[in-house]
């Protein structure tokens, strides 16, 4: 392999500390009686989710849509008891969660990064709002 010691990189994203705390999670809590899930993050930070407010944010391409074309989740979208509860969380290593949802459905990959996007705290609602 030939080397380019004059090369410089033209894309680099460098993540620092602080950014990587934001997005690893320390505690994972399901109370799948009340329909919540809380994520404690490494900086400190809770986020506490209501399971049908994460079934419609669902990241599938059937969901969310793709390529231009719409999903079949919006905001009017009415759900079943089955559709919001849970029957399995699976860890997908250090990248997210895989939520396999009581209906069947189970296509959404949950990032932890999105996740932490999504914190429906106070706090994280009026930054979201702010930008």
């Amino acid at each position: 392999m030939q080397s380019y010691p004059e090369a410089r990189p033209i894309w680099r994203r460098l993540v620092n500390r602080d950014e990587a705390d934001r997005r690893t999670p320390t505690a994972i809590d399901l109370d799948a009686q009340n329909g919540l899930m809380r994520i404690v993050w490494a900086d400190g930070h809770e986020s506490l989710y209501e399971l049908p407010a994460l079934r419609r944010s669902c990241p599938c391409a059937g969901c969310s849509g793709e390529m231009g074309r719409p999903g079949t989740v919006d905001e009017s979208t009415v759900f079943t008891q089955r559709q919001t509860t849970l029957a399995d969380v699976q860890q997908l290593n250090r990248f997210g969660l895989q939520f396999i949802w009581a209906d069947g459905h189970d296509d959404g990959l949950f990032s932890y990064a999105l996740l932490r996007t999504l914190c429906p705290c106070d706090a994280c609602t009026a930054r979201r709002i702010g930008r």
